[in-house]
């Protein structure tokens, strides 16, 4: 459990310049990952800092994405204008559920 709890300090630690979203999207696009690690990338990769690549990338895994994914993916997309609207839009579009999946 320990180097569960490293690896998702160091995936929380990645900056969002340089190589590191391009890193942290390679993680949340490998399903056989653990939740925990792609939730983590999800996190980083809404935060403003990482741009638009890092928005297009949470928001291109969302149609599919498991539950807890899908709403940590749609909680933080929401917390800029941006990603709110664009959620919206994928809702509106029928390529995210307007609810959680059960």
């Amino acid at each position: 459990m320990a180097s569960h709890q490293i690896r998702l300090s160091a995936i929380r630690g990645v900056a969002l310049d340089s190589d590191g979203p391009a890193a942290l999207i390679t993680l949340l696009n490998r399903p056989a990952e653990p939740i925990m690690f792609r939730r983590g990338a999800a996190e980083r990769l809404a935060h403003p800092s990482a741009g638009p690549a890092g928005r297009a990338a949470i928001l291109a895994v969302l149609p599919t994405a498991q539950n807890d994914l899908a709403l940590t993916i749609a909680s933080h997309l929401v917390l800029t204008e941006e990603g709110a609207a664009e959620l919206v839009t994928l809702v509106a579009k029928g390529q995210a559920p307007p609810a959680q999946r059960r």
